[in-house]
């Protein structure tokens, strides 16, 4: 059995969207805001006899379309958010992800995969306050765990 068959069960939960669409256009949309995205798997291991754990990274680069895509409440000509849009813009960081994958009885098919992810900290180390960081999140098309909005994915 291969990962795509294994993934493509219309019952797959994926972080708190359903179905292998879902995850597609979460992934898809993440490859189109962000510039140059690279996956990298860190590590896999089996958690329990139906679960598998894989650690992995995210780089990213914030540039021009991902501040309006992702960010477009940052772009009053305030000087707080010029600040803001200076500080992230052609920043490349890494997000540490984690994803658990929960399958079936017979092993056949990925019944859950949720995937926890630490967008926030790469945040806070860029603009070096939990005041920017809020500023940015607060209106954002994506969460600091690299969730997209579920008013944002359209199906």
């Amino acid at each position: 059995m291969n990962i795509d068959d294994a993934l493509k069960s219309a019952s797959v939960v994926f972080n708190s969207d359903y179905g292998f669409k879902a995850m597609i256009q979460s992934l898809n949309r993440i490859s189109h805001s962000f510039g140059r995205p690279a996956f990298e798997l860190k590590r896999c291991e089996e958690f329990s006899s139906n679960s598998l754990e894989a650690t992995s990274t995210i780089s990213l680069t914030i540039t021009g379309k991902t501040l309006s895509d992702v960010f477009p409440h940052l772009f009053p000509n305030e000087s707080v958010y010029l600040s803001l849009r200076t500080k992230l813009l052609q920043q490349r960081i890494i997000v540490y992800s984690s994803t658990r994958f929960e399958l079936d009885t017979n092993h056949t098919r990925v019944t859950t995969m949720v995937t926890k992810s630490d967008f926030m900290s790469p945040m806070l180390g860029l603009l070096g306050s939990l005041e920017d960081v809020r500023r940015v999140f607060e209106r954002a098309q994506i969460s600091p765990d690299l969730q997209w909005k579920s008013s944002t994915i359209s199906e």
